[in-house]
């Protein structure tokens, strides 16, 4: 009786650890670029994560939220989701633009931009693979 309710225990509790982790790493975009290789924004804790190939930036959320290119727009006929990223030298945007009403994506990327400088198309992501998106669809600033 003991050894059933023991492992009972020990097998809830792997359970458990495994939901939690990966409750601390949530995907909220991915997609596969042109190049074939991944972009990625997970939540790792209070942090949005951003990577693709050898850039990985990570910002906290609450700070993302009261960046000008945060954003969920509504505009005529497509909805814009964006997230601002910032490192020590550049701003990176990670755009996701869907056609209202299906969700179909018609644009997938990121743009890059120095300071001083307009933005700039850094990855394009191939829309005809699939996307994930996951985003707020609020962001109170």
């Amino acid at each position: 009786m003991y050894k059933k309710i023991l492992k009972f225990t020990v097998l809830v509790g792997a359970l458990l650890s495994a939901i939690s982790v990966q409750a601390a790493t949530n995907p909220i975009f991915s997609c596969t670029a042109k190049n074939g290789k991944p972009v990625k924004v997970e939540r790792v804790g209070a942090n949005y994560v951003l990577s693709y190939q050898d850039l990985k930036v990570s910002n906290p959320f609450e700070e993302m939220k009261t960046r000008n290119n945060t954003l969920v727009a509504n505009r005529s006929g497509y909805i814009l989701f964006s997230l601002e990223f910032a490192d020590k030298q550049d701003s990176y945007y990670v755009q996701y633009q869907e056609s209202m009403g299906d969700a179909k994506p018609l644009y997938a990327g990121v743009f890059k931009v120095k300071p001083g400088e307009n933005p700039q198309e850094y990855v394009v992501c191939n829309t005809k693979k699939p996307v994930i998106r996951n985003f707020e669809l609020q962001i109170d600033q």
